[in-house]
């Protein structure tokens, strides 16, 4: 029944995300939606795919999973049998065109089931279909990274600018 896992990564600035991952690591910008800035876009390399999601400061520690399912229906009813609470409590229709629903673990990481769209079903495009010469960056970003060491209470961080 599963078919696939799609880390969903939280972003604060999605042009500076999409600047470094096209940029930096060599992913392609495969989809987005068709907001001006885009609120969700996904990233492929390889056969890797990796979604990006603007995010509120406080859900940044929130881990997001999309799992790719044969029957969203059929699962949403074994884990209703099994007691398991869904966010919103049925399978729904999305406007970027998949069947899903969501839940939270117990430690408040989200896990969203979904099946294929329409157009992915006929081989045309991954999920919401936006050409992704539509999501250039408009002005160099600026990266920060931030490692943290929790069991010595330590961090190291580092900022640089990217070039075009």
């Amino acid at each position: 029944m599963f078919k696939e896992t799609h880390p969903i990564l939280g972003t604060r600035d999605i042009q500076r995300a999409i600047a470094f991952y096209t940029q930096q690591l060599g992913f392609k910008l495969a989809f987005g939606d068709k907001a001006d800035p885009p609120n969700y876009v996904g990233f492929q390399r390889d056969a890797v795919e990796l979604h990006m999601q603007f995010q509120f400061e406080h859900e940044m520690e929130t881990i997001r999973l999309r799992f790719l399912v044969q029957d969203p229906d059929a699962l949403f009813s074994e884990y209703r049998q099994r007691g398991v609470e869904c966010n919103p409590n049925s399978v729904h229709d999305t406007s970027w065109g998949t069947r899903e629903f969501a839940l939270y673990d117990f430690d408040r990481n989200a896990l969203t089931s979904r099946d294929l769209t329409s157009a992915e079903k006929e081989g045309r495009c991954p999920h919401l279909c936006l050409q992704p010469d539509t999501l250039r960056p408009r002005q160099p970003a600026r990266v920060a990274l931030r490692l943290t060491d929790s069991v010595n209470q330590s961090s190291w961080a580092s900022s640089r600018s990217l070039k075009r």
